[in-house]
């Protein structure tokens, strides 16, 4: 049984049993890891608010089978604004399709434990530079937006052909 004391950016948070939950979770130490909380849904649960998606905290985990978060502390929700969360949370996709488990960027993580997450820096990190970029359709320099569903850059005009 080892034990880590780490900061982490809790990505999603599944239920998997009446009270139990996995948690992917990318670390400042470990890199993206899947880890279980017990009895995180239970009403007097005080794991809960320190878990949630797109929050800092300081976990404890140990690692048996797999890893099991004991405790957790909060620091602070890492976007300012609620219209935000939509840009996050397709973030978070591509952080998990980008990332492997057990692998940890330093570089990613100094962008994610910022208090103003940009979606442009971490994809950067993550061989996506904007900079360089060019619409998948018509080629045009500097597309505006990132489409998750196909990992790459479209500009304005092209994103009707990429929906559903």
């Amino acid at each position: 049984m080892t034990e880590y004391t780490t900061q982490a950016l809790v990505l999603t948070r599944d239920l998997v049993s009446e009270d139990d939950a996995s948690l992917l979770i990318y670390t400042e130490k470990l890199g993206k890891i899947r880890a279980r909380a017990k009895a995180l849904y239970k009403p007097t649960s005080k794991l809960s608010v320190h878990l949630q998606p797109l929050k800092i905290s300081t976990i404890r985990v140990v690692k048996t089978k797999g890893f099991q978060v004991v405790d957790a502390l909060s620091q602070e929700k890492i976007f300012t604004s609620d219209k935000n969360i939509k840009n996050l949370l397709s973030l978070v996709t591509v952080i998990d399709k980008l990332t492997n488990y057990l692998e940890p960027d330093y570089e990613l993580w100094e962008v994610l434990n910022t208090k103003e997450l940009v979606s442009r820096d971490v994809l950067s990190i993550l061989g996506f530079d904007p900079t360089h970029a060019s619409c998948l359709r018509c080629k045009k320099v500097k597309p505006e937006k990132f489409l998750v569903s196909v990992m790459e850059y479209v500009c304005v005009n092209c994103t009707k052909y990429f929906t559903n």
